[in-house]
């Protein structure tokens, strides 16, 4: 266990700040006059002026604070030419400068390992692998919420001797170290391999702080672990689609085939004897996506414990592939980061590929499995579904016929940011409004029910919530944006479409 002198490492992060402090104005002086630091700067404090914004009050000029100091703390070259345009600079401030020019600041994607002072921490950097020892006032103030403790943090650290101490925003996240590397890969993946994170984050600072998008959206869980979908490019020569035993469903396309396993043969329960995975299939949907003359393609699944048993299977069917290039995937990504990266236009690696077989979300019959199968929705910790019901506001009495039968194991799917991205319509509890929103339409998905029933089902557990603005949101935004199918009828009857539930299910 790391331990530290506490005086010591506080003496000295507090002379450390203190010559930081003195020269953190003349950074951003420095920026904002040159290109291309100032182009970014003026778009980011232009970005509080949009009334519309979800963000706090001044959320875009901190951050613009933050890329004045990485751009030059993060840069030798640059701090030194902003050094030497910089005259009769205070003896501490000097010495943060040659710390600096020496061990230039970073951007760290951290986790905390435990506590060890009063705003001390240790630290471990996600994506290098190494513990650090971070000293910071600010992190403490985060972790006043106890959920802040398990969040993955994105911050502009600078060694000053002792420890580490951090600069600007502290941004938190539920995204993993996969979905930072894979995001860092899309930006600019030669600056990400030669030069690490820091490099990516300055040179793309505007691109890559979308992640603040998705950073309230909660982790899917699926079988007592974070969901993550898998992909991992494949090549199979002479591809042969009647090598696929068992039962499949297969999909066509412009010469390009989309084989999603449904059930097992008697070869194949040999092969594979993990019941779990059988019985997982209408979730995890593992998919063999090729394009049947070149044999190139993905290995596709839903959820990480699928992967290898579905490996297992391709290599016992085409024993020409190879095991060290399905061993290890290429990538391990959150719903929430392809959400966000579908959000950003950005095409993925295996974009080409899956084109035209988006559509190929699940039946009515394995929707309805999907909804069950994720877990509680939870309302507050401690208690379950029902409990929660209890203590309820009473249902006014002509709504009663319109109560839907939750079942205890209902789920929180989250849509993959469809919450998130509609928050905006309700004050400060239209996150978990939304989520609850969600969840119901995933877990009644293939029937048409009245809107009236959603909007008392929400009432039961957030009676101020107005009616009119739900009914909006659902009859007009969500039908507008595909995500709601509406039948016409005089009780207002909706259902989830097929985007929503393949988003869901497939994305």
């Amino acid at each position: 266990m790391i331990t530290v002198n506490y005086q010591q490492v506080q003496n000295r992060c507090s002379l450390f700040n203190e010559g930081f402090e003195k020269i953190q104005n003349s950074l951003q002086t420095w920026c904002l006059a040159r290109a291309p630091f100032k182009d970014t700067i003026k778009k980011l404090i232009k970005a509080d002026t949009n009334v519309d914004s979800l963000y706090p009050n001044l959320w875009f000029s901190f951050q613009a604070q933050s890329f004045a100091y990485a751009s030059l703390l993060c840069n030798p070259q640059l701090l030194k030419k902003w050094s030497l345009d910089s005259k009769n600079l205070p003896s501490a401030s000097q010495e943060v400068v040659s710390y600096l020019l020496q061990k230039p600041a970073i951007w760290c994607y951290f986790t905390i390992l435990n506590t060890i002072e009063k705003d001390v921490y240790s630290i471990s950097d996600r994506l290098s692998g190494a513990t650090l020892t971070l000293y910071s006032p600010a992190l403490s103030a985060k972790l006043y919420k106890k959920e802040m403790e398990s969040k993955h943090f994105l911050a502009l650290l600078s060694y000053n001797g002792e420890c580490y101490q951090n600069f600007g925003v502290i941004h938190s996240n539920n995204l993993g170290a996969s979905d930072l590397d894979f995001f860092c890969t899309l930006l600019d993946q030669q600056a990400y391999m030669s030069q690490g994170v820091t490099m990516v984050v300055n040179n793309h600072f505007l691109d890559f702080f979308a992640i603040d998008e998705v950073a309230n959206v909660p982790s899917m869980i699926h079988g007592g672990t974070w969901l993550k979908m898998v992909y991992n490019k494949i090549n199979i020569e002479d591809f042969d689609e009647n090598t696929l035993i068992g039962t499949w469903k297969v999909e066509k396309h412009n010469g390009r085939i989309n084989a999603i396993l449904r059930e097992p043969n008697d070869e194949l329960l040999l092969v594979v004897p993990d019941a779990r995975f059988w019985a997982d299939l209408h979730f995890s949907r593992p998919a063999l996506i090729l394009d049947t003359k070149s044999g190139e393609g993905w290995i596709q699944t839903t959820g990480k414990e699928s992967y290898e048993p579905f490996t297992r299977i391709l290599r016992h069917l085409f024993l020409r592939i190879p095991l060290d290039k399905v061993v290890v995937p290429d990538y391990v990504v959150s719903p929430s980061m392809i959400y966000l990266m579908n959000k950003q236009g950005r095409k993925s690696p295996w974009s080409e590929i899956i084109k035209g077989f988006e559509d190929s979300g699940p039946t009515d019959e394995e929707s309805a499995l999907i909804a069950s199968t994720l877990g509680k929705y939870v309302l507050d910790p401690g208690k379950s579904s029902s409990e929660s019901k209890r203590h309820a506001p009473n249902i006014k009495e002509e709504d009663r016929e319109y109560e839907l039968t939750m079942n205890p194991g209902i789920s929180t799917p989250m849509a993959l940011g469809f919450a998130s991205s509609l928050a905006g319509e309700f004050a400060q509890e239209g996150q978990a409004v939304l989520d609850l929103l969600a969840t119901l339409l995933c877990y009644n998905a293939g029937t048409f029910i009245a809107v009236r029933s959603y909007i008392v089902e929400i009432k039961k557990y957030f009676p101020l919530v107005d009616e009119q603005d739900l009914k909006r949101v659902i009859t007009e935004s969500l039908v507008q944006n595909g995500m709601i199918l509406q039948e016409n009828s005089p009780a207002l009857r909706i259902a989830p479409s097929k985007t929503f539930l393949f988003q869901f299910s497939q994305k």
